[in-house]
């Protein structure tokens, strides 16, 4: 888990970070810390009479830099056939 013991002090109060009067730095943490924003879930697509077996997954797919010190998430879905190749 996140240590915020070296994050924010007694009264709430931010310890570090950008514009902070104590560090210059942002506190680092395990990328295993980190949820993945992301679900997924078995299904079945039906379809011709043949039935698939595939996954539904959707979250925070992707994250997109801006102006080189703000991360925005991008919200996507994706469906994929289980076990077999696409050529």
């Amino acid at each position: 888990m996140f240590n915020t013991n070296k994050t924010f002090d007694l009264h709430g109060q931010f310890l570090c970070g950008l514009g902070s009067s104590n560090s210059t730095s942002w506190p680092h943490m395990d990328l295993s810390e980190i949820p993945s924003g992301v679900v997924e879930v078995s299904m079945i697509i039906e379809e011709g009479g043949r039935e698939y077996d595939s996954v539904l997954i959707a979250g925070h797919m992707a994250t997109e830099v801006r102006r080189k010190d703000t991360l925005v998430p991008s919200l996507g879905w994706a469906i994929a056939l289980k076990g077999e190749r696409i050529l």
